[in-house]
């Protein structure tokens, strides 16, 4: 009887363990998958004040002092660059929106971020290395041309502050954008397990 008793107890002691497993289990996937959506939120806001921006200097190169200075066709160029921009920033939020936490699995979720990553990277390479020559180019030469040397200095330190911030937020960016797939491999490494 004696025995009877304790195996009863000992699988009732058992099946109460695999439950509270479970619970466990699906608690910290909960867990980790709600820190990856915080996440890609985080990503979504970002690409959104960054194609705000975009908008907002677009508006700025409507304004005819620029023309002035520049001529008309650096600054037709310049609005051209910033409508690319805008679309990739619109690109980058269509490509975060395709992200489902509750549709995809976690391979198709950390391909769809190395994705972005790679988009974000190129992106920021191509816009480093196109945007500040020709910076140079639209901006600084004609004003050195025009022998305006205090608009020469003050865009010079605009393009230097421009340049020195956009290197800071890309770089929190990919911070991020690192931070989402290490939550992601640490979900996979936990479902494998």
């Amino acid at each position: 009887m004696e025995l009877d008793k304790l195996k009863s107890e000992w699988a009732d002691l058992d099946n109460r363990l695999k439950k509270t497993e479970i619970i466990n289990n699906k608690i910290i996937t909960d867990m980790i998958k709600s820190r990856t959506d915080s996440g890609i939120g985080g990503l979504k806001k970002y690409e959104i004040k960054i194609l705000i921006l975009s908008i907002f200097v677009i508006g700025l190169f409507f304004i005819p002092i620029y023309a002035r200075l520049v001529g008309i066709g650096p600054v037709i160029v310049v609005r051209i660059i910033l409508c690319c921009s805008m679309f990739e920033q619109i690109y980058k939020i269509y490509k975060l929106n395709k992200i489902n936490l509750a549709a995809d699995t976690t391979e198709e979720l950390i391909i769809k971020i190395i994705g972005f990553k790679k988009i974000s990277l190129f992106t920021f390479k191509l816009g480093l290395f196109f945007m500040v020559p020709l910076f140079l180019l639209v901006f600084l030469i004609p004003l050195v041309i025009k022998h305006d040397y205090i608009m020469f200095i003050v865009a010079v330190i605009s393009g230097c502050v421009g340049l020195v911030v956009g290197v800071f937020i890309y770089k929190v960016n990919m911070k991020n954008i690192n931070s989402v797939l290490d939550s992601l491999y640490e979900l996979k490494k936990y479902i494998n397990s």
